[in-house]
Order: structure tokens, then sequence, then C-alpha cells
């Protein structure tokens, strides 16, 4: 994973040097601020909370669990708006969201590894 934290228009710059994307990628890049090429991560920061504090250690895990449990990574995830803003709400209010997450992140990578 190569996480970016300047500004977003450094993030930019930096990311097009390190990859030389095509346009699709770096459009991607620009509207989502995260994209996975040839199974590596490549994320804009301009907030820079991806440091090292346990805190933003496990919001790193729990990116990388949504990034894959959603299928954002093999460019598969088919939510709409309206199921995203659903999952954030429940994330928001249901106690237990956090532990089903990693139980079907579990179930799915076991499901994607065979």
């Amino acid at each position: 994973m190569k996480v970016y934290n300047n500004s977003a228009n450094e993030n930019i710059k930096q990311f097009i040097t390190d990859t030389t994307p095509n346009s699709k990628q770096l459009i991607e890049f620009i509207n989502n601020g995260i994209i996975k090429i040839d199974s590596k991560c490549y994320i804009s920061d301009s907030l820079n909370i991806l440091d090292d504090t346990p805190i933003k250690a496990e919001y790193k895990n729990v990116l990388s669990m949504l990034t894959n449990l959603y299928e954002i990574d093999i460019d598969n995830c088919v939510m709409t708006h309206k199921q995203w803003i659903n999952q954030i709400a429940m994330a928001l209010t249901h106690k237990d969201y956090y532990n089903e997450l990693i139980n079907d992140y579990k179930e799915y990578r076991e499901f994607r590894e065979e």
C-alpha cells in the first residue's frame, strides 16, 4: 500500500510519477482517492489520517477490509450511493457492526481464496 500524505494536488502529481496511470486510473484516483493497480493500493491522504497511531492503524485495517470485502480492489464494487450511505449509518449506530464486518471479511477471504 502506498499512501500519499501531501495536499490533494501534490498526491495526484506523485501518483502520476509513481505509476504512469492510464486516464481511467487517474480519474478514479482523483475522484475516489484510492485505487489498486497491479495488486498495490494507492491512497491519497491529504488529511494525514493514516499515520502510525494505534487508532489510525486500525483505520488502515478497516479500510483494507472494506476495500477487499466490497471488491473495490478488483474494480467490481456494485454498491450504489444509497447502499454506501446505509452501510455508514449502520456502522455508526450498530454496536456489533465492527465484529460483523470482521466475520464477513474472514468468510469472504476464505471464499476468495478457494
